[in-house]
């Protein structure tokens, strides 16, 4: 049991406070050369509570060791997926530098050398670093709790070696909307109708791949219940509102019409030409092809990035009810994340200066009418 040995006393001889500590066996004695007694009792106190803290971290604990715990822990907890991620990132960028490292010898400053290694690696994406800060950060923390480390070494905050902007995002415009839905194209990929129903739902890839025919689309709505990572895992969705009931538009009906009419799968809504389930890297990889052929330059995800854009700016649906369709949480910030603008026809643009117009004169109005009230009564 940890505990403090009485209280510190004055040692007359040596000129400061001294306090005797033990636990777990081990012994120690911690100064402070405060003359104050309240301060130099207050020191001594807090020195030995430190030391009791970090000789009870085990000696003995190695990273690898720790993380493999962790891992397990992770994997039983959360997504299958997520957890693949986490080792994914381990093995390229944690285990190498801390494999042989006794967790409690590991510092802030090593854990920040990580970041840094990974960026001269090649690592250029802030996101990719965000994400790799979001491995270790709640690793260490976890760490803490088990007293593998001290709560003291738990890094919070870590400098990010990159100062490009963002990538950023697009969606289809008009034009390439238009380009996607014309029959000219409908033979340039054996997936066109696929690629318009994600433009016209929002649905993410992996939803899409999952979704049933005489499971989860009954003539007119289609019933979001799992999905389907790129290494095969079928998942519960990326958030707590990932499932979901869509109405579909007469749009989207007609794209599932018109591609089973070339590839009548028994099982799944959208099928591959042998009638298999499309995998998620595939109908990226099918839409990169396309993309090309037609100089689009948006990835497979940025066309949910058009379907919600356009729901959003082109419509006076409700955001609330908006984020039941799009399958995110009630805190997600949709406007700032996934909505884009889009580029207005030359009519749009006179309409909304003749619409400025208009709100200019009104309120031009306003301040007229109290300043000719103030005028009238001044004059009366």
């Amino acid at each position: 049991m940890s505990r403090v040995l009485g209280i510190p006393k004055w040692d007359e001889r040596r000129r400061e406070w001294r306090l005797g500590v033990r636990n777990k066996g081990k012994r120690t004695t911690v100064t402070s050369k405060h003359k104050s007694q309240r301060k130099g009792q207050a020191e001594c106190i807090q020195k030995a509570l430190a030391w009791i803290e970090s000789s009870s971290i085990p000696d003995n604990i190695r990273f690898i060791d720790a993380w493999t715990e962790y891992l397990e822990y992770y994997t039983n907890k959360f997504k299958i997926t997520s957890a693949k991620q986490l080792e994914s990132r381990a093995k390229a960028h944690l285990i190498p530098a801390f494999k042989a490292y006794r967790m409690k010898n590991i510092t802030k400053r090593d854990w920040q050398a990580v970041i840094d290694r990974a960026y001269e690696n090649g690592v250029k994406s802030k996101q990719t670093l965000r994400l790799l800060v979001a491995t270790i950060t709640p690793f260490c923390k976890w760490c803490a709790a088990k007293g593998y480390i001290n709560d003291s070494d738990v890094p919070i905050y870590f400098e990010y070696p990159i100062t490009d902007p963002p990538k950023k995002r697009k969606i289809l415009q008009p034009d390439q909307l238009r380009l996607l839905f014309s029959p000219d194209v409908e033979n340039d990929s054996f997936f066109i109708f696929c690629f318009r129903f994600l433009a016209v739902t929002g649905l993410r890839r992996g939803e899409f791949c999952a979704l049933k025919k005489d499971r989860d689309y009954d003539g007119e709505t289609i019933t979001i219940r799992e999905s389907i990572s790129s290494d095969g895992y079928i998942t519960d969705g990326k958030t707590d509102k990932a499932k979901r009931n869509i109405q579909l538009t007469e749009i989207a009906r007609e794209q599932i019409q018109r591609h089973q009419e070339r590839a009548p799968g028994n099982i799944y809504l959208f099928s591959s030409e042998h009638g298999q389930r499309i995998r998620p890297g595939a109908i990226s990889y099918h839409w990169l092809k396309f993309r090309e052929l037609h100089g689009i330059d948006i990835t497979l995800h940025e066309l949910r990035h058009t379907f919600i854009s356009y729901s959003r700016l082109r419509t006076t649906i409700d955001l609330e009810a908006l984020k039941q369709l799009y399958g995110h949480s009630a805190d997600m910030d949709t406007e700032k994340t996934y909505v884009h603008s889009i580029l207005k026809t030359p009519e749009e643009v006179a309409e909304e200066k003749r619409k400025k117009r208009e709100m200019a004169r009104q309120i031009n109005n306003v301040f007229q009418m109290v300043i000719d009230a103030q005028t009238d009564t001044q004059n009366g």
